[in-house]
């Protein structure tokens, strides 16, 4: 501050003695110029006695005038009424152009002295002119002009402001010298004031400054050393408190977050951090948008500024990969009878698996209801018939008793199926880590599944190289994955077909495909796949005695393996199911 009081001080002396000087020199110069234009319309009128005195007789004159030109050095110049020049003491008159459009030639036309500056165009130097009418009625001159060069003007006036330039420099100095001392001795107590001020925002509570004078500065110094100590009390408190309410509230696992009046983060703590990816970061006192783009949370916020009533939302927070939460939102008032809102405090609960459940339950329940509901409803049928009469008819009862076999059947794989899609996505097997032996078990498979691709006239090709690596898993569930994959293949291939059962590898996975040249797959089909009970063709599917869940089950046992799974599929021309598996040679456990 002190510096920048300084500059001020000098930047207004230095102003003040520029503009000094300025004017000075505008004045000067101007005041200089009217004394030789004073002296010139003397002089000028002078002249014109002299004319009056020759009779007008220019001849008689012009030694005179050529001497006073000389000695008092300045032009003289003789014009006619029609602006003719007469004599010019500098060059021949009959030489100069018609001097009627001069300006001060104008003028003292006009009965008036007139004065002008200009360089001149016959001499080609700078001049002050000075134009009077000559009085004499019957004269032939009527305008006696006067000039003189403006250098003695110029080298007067740079004289004198050279002079006037010293004294201010040496004014200038002295003032800024004071001015620099008298600053200095003003700030000393106002820096003691700021230095103090630093060390109390530095944590030095309580501490004081020097007030032993009586004036304005040390009735200012003791209030300071009181406000130091108030604030000293007031701070040790409020810091207790806020310690107290920081431990409280990071120790919530809920997210917390509070906001003011203009949804600015007032406080929030880890979870709330971890759940808008402002980990790491300090959100404090930033706009709670700059993290969290949800229209509802918006709504919520500003709905409950205007009615000053707690809410319960529900929303869902796509920055917490699409997570469902309870978000309690209560106002925060001010602790006083009628305290306005000062802002919003918001706790979130997160219900993102009771709603994944919830979803995954009712969708559940309504296929395994249809599922079970279609092979009950035909056995009930066919039962029904039968008691109706039917059981007498042997080739009827018999047709009818091996559909009921086939649905009764069908109802087995069914459950089957689901109880092994249970154990997989429980994981109860998830203490089964053993070596398996990739080549015995896709041929064991093979072998298990001839007799039904026989019976359509399909071959089964194996593609396995010599040796294969040893895979680390569960041995059961990759013998089911084969089946399943190799047992879709041969069900969706007309008579006749093939497919192929192709193992590589590389340094870091184990790829198994199974291509067949089936049917096919329409495209809009292939990404639910993998989906429980999702069938392409539920005719179709239940002709070949699907249920609905083998590639359900062959996803979750790739995941459980570490792997992914894919499909390429074209209509009429065949599909192939690839499945990549991480290798565990050196047995690393894939969680």
């Amino acid at each position: 501050m002190q510096r920048r009081l300084f500059a001020i001080f000098s930047f207004i002396i230095i102003l003040t003695v520029l503009f000094m000087a300025l004017m000075s020199n505008s004045l000067i110069r101007q005041s200089y110029m009217n004394g030789i234009e004073e002296r010139l319309s003397s002089d000028a009128r002078y002249i014109s006695r002299l004319l009056e005195m020759e009779g007008d007789d220019l001849g008689n004159v012009t030694p005179e005038f050529q001497t006073l030109s000389r000695d008092l050095d300045f032009r003289i110049t003789l014009i006619a009424a029609d602006g003719v020049v007469l004599y010019d003491s500098s060059q021949p008159a009959e030489t100069l152009e018609n001097h009627g459009s001069r300006a001060e030639v104008v003028i003292a036309m006009a009965g008036q002295v007139g004065r002008s500056s200009r360089a001149s165009a016959t001499i080609g130097t700078e001049l002050l002119y000075v134009a009077v009418p000559n009085p004499a009625p019957d004269s032939e001159v009527a305008v006696i002009r006067l000039a003189v060069p403006l250098t003695s003007v110029d080298q007067y006036t740079r004289n004198l402001i050279q002079i006037v330039i010293g004294v201010a420099v040496i004014g200038l100095v002295a003032a800024l010298t004071l001015g620099y001392r008298w600053i200095v001795s003003l700030m000393r107590p106002i820096k003691e004031m700021s230095s103090a001020t630093k060390r109390i925002a530095s944590g030095y509570y309580g501490e004081k400054v020097y007030a032993d004078s009586g004036d304005e500065f040390g009735e200012l110094a003791r209030s300071f050393n009181t406000m130091s100590d108030e604030l000293k009390v007031k701070l040790e408190e409020t810091g207790a408190q806020n310690t107290q309410m920081n431990a409280i509230l990071s120790s919530v696992l809920n997210p917390v977050i509070a906001v003011d009046r203009e949804l600015r983060i007032l406080f929030i703590n880890g979870s709330a951090k971890k759940i808008f990816g402002a980990d790491g970061l300090e959100p404090k006192g930033r706009y709670i948008l700059d993290f969290v783009r949800n229209s509802k949370m918006v709504e919520t916020l500003t709905g409950l500024m205007k009615t000053n009533e707690p809410t319960v939302r529900e929303i869902e927070l796509t920055a917490a990969g699409r997570d469902v939460y309870n978000v309690y939102a209560n106002p925060i008032r001010e602790f006083k009878e009628g305290g306005r809102n000062i802002g919003v405090v918001m706790i979130f609960q997160d219900i993102t698996e009771i709603r994944q459940l919830e979803t995954m339950r009712k969708q559940f329940v309504a296929n395994v209801s249809h599922e079970l509901k279609t092979p009950l409803t035909s056995i009930k049928g066919f039962v029904e018939t039968l008691r109706g009469g039917a059981v007498d008819d042997v080739r009827v009862r018999d047709r009818f008793l091996e559909i009921v076999e086939s649905e009764a059947t069908r109802l087995s794989e069914l459950i089957d199926d689901l109880l092994i899609l249970t154990d997989i996505e429980r994981r109860t097997e998830d203490g089964v880590y053993e070596p398996i032996d990739l080549r015995k078990t896709i041929c064991d498979v093979v072998l298990m599944l001839e007799d039904s691709a026989a019976t359509k006239s399909i071959a089964i090709q194996k593609l396995l190289p010599e040796t294969l690596p040893i895979l680390h898993g569960n041995p059961n569930w990759f013998k089911q994955m084969v089946i399943n994959l190799i047992d879709n293949a041969v069900k969706y291939t007309p008579e006749g077909g093939h497919v192929t059962v192709k193992v590589t590898f590389d340094a870091k996975d184990i790829t198994l495909s199974v291509r067949d040249n089936g049917i096919g797959i329409e495209r809009d089909h292939l990404g639910r796949l993998f989906e429980r009970f999702y069938r392409v063709d539920k005719a179709r599917s239940r002709d070949v005695g699907g249920t609905g869940l083998g590639l359900a089950i062959v996803k979750h046992i790739v995941l459980s393996f570490g792997g992914v799974i894919s499909v390429k599929s074209e209509p009429g021309k065949g599909s192939e199911f690839t499945a990549k598996l991480p290798r565990t040679d050196a047995g690393q456990r894939v969680l």
